[in-house]
C-alpha cells in the first residue's frame, strides 16, 4: 500500500495529484472512503472536501471530476493498478494563489490519510510534504541574437495560466544598450502545460500584435530585459543577452576586407610590375650599351686589321728600302748609273714607310 503527492514540493495555491495504490478495493455502494487531514508543529486543516478524484465518466474542460465524497479506490484510470487504486487533485489551500498562502505559509507539512470500510479497521498512511516557493523562470532562448532574429524568451511559471493570479497578464520589457525601452510584449495571456509548470509560447509573445523581431537600425551589443506581474510593478525575473550583427552582414563584411585585400595586392602586383619595367627598360638600356660595345669593339677590331694591313705594308716598304740599301751598299765602289738609281729608289722606299708610319699613328690616335 501506498500514498503519494506529486509533485511533494509545490507553492501554495499549486494544484497536486495525489495517487493511492493497492489500496482495499471498494465501490461507491460501500460507506466509507479516504479522510484527509494536513497539519504541521502548531495546526490541523481537515481538507477532506477540498479534494476531487480524478475521474473519466465526467470531463468540465480541464480533466478533472466532480467532488465525490467518499472518495473509494477501484477505478483509478492511468495507475498501475485499477484494483485498489485511486487519482485525486488538490489545491494547495486555494485555487487562488494569492489567497493561498495565507492558510498554508511555506514550511513542511503532514498529510495523514485514513481510508475506512464496513467491518474493517481502518487504514492509515502518512506522508510529508514542502509548501515553498512559486517556480518562476525566464531566460532567453538564445544568448546571442544577430540583426533579423526574432527576439523569444523561455517563461515558465507555476500559476501562469491563472486568471486569478498576477503572473497571468505581466509582461516582459526589453531595453537596448543605452537603456532605452525597445520592446514591451503584449500581455502574457496564451500560456500552455509543460510538465508540471505553464510556458508561454513563441506564438504568446508579441509586441503591438508582432514578433519581436531585430530590424537593420537595432544597436549591437549587451540587451536587459525585465519580466513584471500584472501590476507592472513586482519583477519576476532579469537578465541580459547580446545583440551581433547578421550572419549576413559579417559575410558581406568579410568579403568587403578581402575585396580590399585583393585591391591592395593588386596595387602590390602593380608596384613590381612597374618595377619589372624599370629593370625591363635598365636591361634594354644595357642591351644597348653592350650593343653598342660591341660595335666598338668590332670598328676596334676592324681599325686593328687596317692597322695590321697598314703595318705590314710599312713592313713590306722597310724591308725594301732595306734591300735597297744592301744594294747600294754592295755597289758602293762602283758609283754608277744604277746605283744612285738604286739609292733613289731606297730614299722613296723609305718615305714611304715613313709615310705609312704616320699613318698607323694617326689610326691609332683615332
Amino acid at each position: 500500500t501506498s500514498f503519494e503527492m506529486i509533485p511533494s514540493t509545490a507553492p501554495a495555491g499549486f494544484n497536486v495529484t495525489l495517487e493511492a495504490m493497492y489500496w482495499p478495493e471498494a465501490y461507491d455502494d460501500m460507506s466509507g472512503g479516504f479522510e484527509f487531514v494536513v497539519w504541521n508543529e502548531t495546526d490541523d486543516w481537515d481538507i477532506t472536501g477540498e479534494v476531487y478524484k480524478v475521474s473519466s465518466d465526467y470531463d468540465d474542460g480541464a480533466g478533472l471530476g466532480p467532488l465525490e465524497d467518499p472518495i473509494y479506490t477501484g477505478d483509478a484510470d492511468g495507475s498501475e493498478a485499477d484494483d485498489g487504486a485511486a487519482t485525486m487533485w488538490w489545491f494547495i489551500g486555494d485555487e487562488d494563489p494569492t489567497e493561498a498562502p495565507d492558510i498554508f505559509s511555506k514550511g513542511t507539512y503532514y498529510l495523514n490519510v485514513t481510508y475506512s470500510l464496513d467491518e474493517q479497521d481502518d487504514f492509515e498512511y502518512t506522508i510529508e510534504f514542502v509548501i515553498g516557493d512559486p517556480h518562476s523562470y525566464i531566460a532567453p532562448r538564445k544568448s546571442v541574437f544577430r540583426i533579423g532574429d526574432t527576439l523569444s524568451f523561455a517563461i515558465e511559471h507555476s500559476f501562469g495560466d491563472n486568471e486569478l493570479g498576477t503572473v497571468y497578464g505581466g509582461a516582459v520589457e526589453v531595453h537596448d544598450p543605452s537603456g532605452n525601452l525597445y520592446f514591451i510584449t503584449d500581455d502574457l495571456e496564451e500560456w500552455t502545460k509543460t510538465g508540471m509548470y505553464y510556458s508561454v509560447p513563441i506564438s504568446g509573445q508579441t509586441a503591438g500584435g508582432n514578433p519581436m523581431i531585430l530590424l537593420d537600425d537595432a544597436p549591437l551589443g549587451a540587451w536587459s530585459y525585465d519580466w513584471y506581474e500584472e501590476n507592472g510593478d513586482d519583477l519576476l525575473g532579469s537578465g541580459t543577452f547580446e545583440v551581433a550583427e547578421s550572419t549576413e552582414g559579417i559575410l558581406t563584411g568579410k568579403i568587403d576586407d578581402l575585396n580590399n585585400q585583393l585591391t591592395g595586392l593588386q596595387d602590390q602586383v602593380s608596384g613590381i610590375t612597374d618595377e619589372f619595367d624599370d629593370v625591363r627598360s635598365s636591361i634594354a638600356d644595357v642591351a644597348a650599351v653592350a650593343q653598342q660595345a660591341a660595335n666598338a669593339a668590332q670598328q676596334a677590331e676592324q681599325a686593328i686589321q687596317t692597322v695590321a694591313n697598314t703595318a705590314n705594308q710599312a713592313n713590306t716598304a722597310a724591308q725594301n728600302a732595306a734591300d735597297a740599301a744592301n744594294a747600294a751598299k754592295d755597289a758602293a765602289n762602283s758609283l754608277t748609273t744604277l746605283v744612285y738609281g738604286a739609292i733613289g729608289a731606297a730614299l722613296v722606299a723609305a718615305l714611304a714607310a715613313i709615310v705609312s708610319l704616320m699613318q698607323i699613328s694617326r689610326r691609332i690616335a683615332g
